[in-house]
């Protein structure tokens, strides 16, 4: 079984196949750059939406839009780092569906490096070495400790 088909057992709800475009033609184009809003700070912009959409196409097991926007999209500092190691996971999750082993282990590594405190608290990390089939044992172990999961290969 896929690691994202699982969200939706016999496919996602009529209408959900959408969602990945919304943020895009919703008004985050118009507004042109990043912002933060409300009592939190939460960003708003094209980036910003962007990474949702990302997120969305790989919960929906789109793999194909996900793969799009992961050619198009570019993320700078304006977008907060939470949201950044949020999207290098969607991008490792991406490139284990289609087996590209080593560009996931990479992505992680990354994710991994640039967020530790952050990646040690989610659960995706630990989704994504489970399912990493053609890294080497040594390698899976180093991204375990890293990301503070323990290491369970298949």
């Amino acid at each position: 079984m896929s690691p994202t088909r699982w969200l939706w057992e016999g496919g996602p709800p009529s209408g959900l196949s959408q969602l990945p475009r919304l943020p895009r033609t919703l008004g985050a184009p118009r507004i042109g750059e990043e912002h933060a809003r409300g009592a939190h700070a939460q960003p708003y912009g094209p980036m910003y939406a962007a990474t949702q959409a990302m997120s969305i196409a790989v919960a929906l097991g789109d793999t194909s839009g996900a793969l799009r926007l992961m050619d198009t999209v570019r993320l700078d500092y304006a977008v907060p780092l939470a949201t950044r190691a949020r999207y290098g996971l969607d991008v490792a999750l991406t490139h284990v569906e289609c087996r590209r082993w080593e560009a996931a282990a990479d992505t992680l590594e990354v994710v991994c490096t640039m967020a530790p405190g952050w990646v040690r608290h989610q659960m995706l990390p630990g989704v994504i070495i489970g399912w990493l089939a053609g890294v080497s044992v040594g390698r899976l172990r180093g991204l375990a400790n890293a990301a503070g999961v323990p290491l369970g290969v298949r």
